[in-house]
């Protein structure tokens, strides 16, 4: 696996999983996978409890994300308009056609009547 982005905040680490008969796809994970590796193969028994804990934790797994790369990056760009065009209260007509192509995947929210 190779780490190709993090979130700002290193809270999520997306990573290239390379298969050995040329697969690939995209996967992420709360953990620093490359940290880890470092720590088991040269750390002390004391660094070596902080992988040990994370390991039993299921919240700390590798999730699949997208088959490509090339995916990914689309649906994170899009992702990241649309968050800023709602956030700022666009209209939907300002958004572009496959901006609201992508949003027509996504229930309407509920609106809760009092």
């Amino acid at each position: 696996m190779v780490r190709f982005f993090r979130d700002q905040q290193d809270c999520v680490l997306w990573y290239l999983y390379l298969r050995a008969n040329g697969e690939s796809f995209v996967v992420h994970s709360y953990r620093d996978l490359e940290y880890e590796a470092e720590l088991r193969s040269s750390g002390t028994p004391d660094d070596l409890e902080q992988p040990a804990e994370i390991d039993d934790d299921p919240d700390c797994e590798i999730f699949w994300c997208a088959p490509t790369v090339e995916i990914f990056a689309y649906r994170f760009w899009t992702e990241n308009s649309l968050w800023f065009a709602i956030h700022n209260s666009r209209p939907i007509e300002d958004l572009s056609a496959a901006q609201r192509a992508y949003l027509s995947g996504y229930e309407p929210a509920r609106q809760e009547r009092v």
